[in-house]
């Protein structure tokens, strides 16, 4: 069965399909991450090749057919370029880490209206530049690492139950259990010691908390342990390509 569908998206990736057309990996509203083909595409006059870029929030056209793993992308209307986003090297890097997320861990044709608006969302708080893109990029980070069912609580030891105050304790975090307490920290091993001023700030990335005080060498400490966590959480993910020269 073939339907015409109207909705918004992302374009994720985007590659050559033939001398002419081009294939695009959108992620969108009504349909979740889907692939798409171009028709002449590659074309310098093509408006729908132009418009659908890598980055851009666009409003699309689709010829969808069930059982078809490329769908057929017949209009494209840009809604946000994000040219705040393009002018800012760090920004720019950044942006393309969350777009990573999406290209290798997220399944086809599962859709998550609170992904895509949260997609949506920080890709417009990345482009208004209120604060560094490292920890605009946090911020998505955490969210995803939640929807992605591994959630880690900065209130309870993940290993005793112990309560923690984020506030003015420090902890531990180990890729197998998540958040530690002080005590749990020092008996398991392979744990990391998290500072009370490091920890206060991912209990502020998680409540969505405005203000951090993240300094860039910290947020790239929250970073990288993340990261860590999530490539052994899921051992096929190989780590973030685009901020590794940050």
């Amino acid at each position: 069965m073939s339907v015409i569908i109207t909705t918004e998206a992302v374009v994720i990736n985007s590659y050559d399909f033939s001398n002419t057309s081009k294939i695009v990996v959108l992620y969108t509203q009504k349909l979740g991450k889907i692939s798409a083909m171009i028709k002449a595409g590659r074309d310098k006059n093509s408006k729908i090749g132009r418009t659908a870029d890598i980055l851009n929030l666009i409003s699309i056209v689709l010829y969808n057919k069930d059982m078809r793993e490329v769908q057929l992308l017949t209009q494209a209307d840009m809604v946000a370029y994000f040219s705040n986003i393009r002018e800012n090297y760090d920004a720019l890097l950044y942006a393309h880490a969350v777009l990573e997320l999406f290209q290798y861990l997220v399944k086809e044709h599962e859709e998550n209206q609170r992904l895509y608006a949260g997609l949506r969302k920080i890709l417009y708080r990345f482009d208004q530049r209120a604060e560094p893109p490292s920890v605009t990029f946090l911020r998505f980070f955490v969210f995803f690492i939640e929807l992605a069912g591994y959630e880690l609580s900065t209130n309870y030891c993940s290993n005793c139950g112990q309560m923690i105050d984020p506030m003015n304790s420090s902890a531990g975090f180990n890729n197998t259990a998540g958040v530690l307490c002080s005590e749990c920290t020092q008996k398991m091993t392979l744990t990391v010691s998290v500072s009370q001023e490091l920890f206060s700030a991912l209990h502020c990335l998680k409540s969505g908390a405005v203000q951090t005080g993240l300094s860039q060498e910290q947020a790239s400490r929250l970073i990288s342990m993340l990261e860590s966590f999530l490539k052994y959480q899921i051992p096929e993910f190989q780590g973030l390509k685009s901020i590794k020269c940050i």
